[in-house]
């Protein structure tokens, strides 16, 4: 039984201090909170995606394409009056996608 009441208190306390962001509606609320940027788009996970990088090419109406089309409208949208000149994806650690989200975007925008 203690066991039990120990390994149940362990769950309880290793979820209370789970800081990791986990759906979109949560990085939106955390950005809020911290008066940051806004999300501009978001990108299914496909796990065919190391074996096909360029979703434009693979599926042409998938919710890997579609997502980057959304990415590069809400990035056509952001300032109308100065559109960017430069788009810079980047992340935190090594091997997070940041050349896969390079090439998607530039074929989205190329199209």
């Amino acid at each position: 039984m203690a066991g039990l009441a120990l390994g149940a208190g362990f769950a309880v306390a290793r979820e209370s201090m789970d800081r990791s962001v986990r759906s979109l509606q949560s990085l939106t609320e955390l950005l809020a909170g911290f008066g940051g940027p806004p999300v501009l788009g978001s990108v299914a996970h496909d796990p065919r995606a190391a074996r096909h990088p360029v979703a434009l090419l693979d599926d042409l109406h998938g919710l890997r394409a579609e997502g980057f089309r959304r990415l590069r409208t809400s990035l056509r949208f952001v300032d109308v009056d100065q559109p960017p000149k430069v788009i810079a994806v980047t992340s935190p650690l090594p091997r997070e996608g940041k050349t896969s989200v390079a090439i998607n975007l530039a074929a989205a925008l190329a199209e």
